[in-house]
C-alpha cells in the first residue's frame, strides 16, 4: 500500500518525479518471478473471442509492491501499471484481459503460481461477459 500512496503522491504533484519513479520500476530486474510467456498475450490480443474477463480483486491483504512487479513482469509498461493500481484501488477490481476462458485460465494460473511462490494471496476471478 505504501508504494501505491507514494506513486499517487508523485503523480499528483510532479510529472518529472512521476516519470523518475516509474523509470526506476522499468529498470528493475525482476528475477524472483518466472518468465511470462509473451505468446499468451499475443493469443489474447489476436483472439476474436472476448466472452470472458480476467479480473484482479482488491482486498485488505493485497501486496501492491508484488502486484507492480507481477504486472511489469507480465509485460505491462510501468506507467500503465501505476494507472492500473489506481483503478484497482478506486473500483475494487481491475480487468486485466478479455478473451476466451482457456487463455484467461492460463494467465490466472501464472498469477496464482507467482503469488504462491511469494507466500501471498491474490484474488482473481474470471467472469462471463454478457
Amino acid at each position: 500500500m505504501r508504494l501505491l500512496k507514494t506513486l499517487n503522491r508523485y503523480m499528483e504533484r510532479n510529472q518529472a518525479a512521476r516519470i523518475a519513479v516509474l523509470e526506476l520500476l522499468d529498470q528493475a530486474s525482476i528475477v524472483d518471478m518466472d518468465t511470462f510467456d509473451e505468446r499468451l498475450w499475443f493469443t489474447i490480443k489476436s483472439s476474436q473471442v472476448s466472452d470472458y474477463s480476467l479480473e484482479i480483486v482488491n482486498s485488505d491483504d493485497i501486496n501492491y509492491e508484488f502486484l507492480v512487479k507481477l504486472l511489469i513482469k507480465m509485460g505491462f509498461p510501468s506507467e500503465h501499471t501505476a494507472r492500473m493500481l489506481m483503478r484497482l484501488d478506486r473500483r475494487g477490481f481491475l480487468v486485466l484481459a478479455m478473451a476466451d476462458e482457456e487463455s484467461l485460465r492460463s494467465v490466472e494460473r501464472y498469477i496464482k503460481a507467482q503469488a504462491n511462490a511469494h507466500a501471498l494471496h491474490l484474488c482473481t476471478r474470471i467472469k462471463k461477459i454478457g
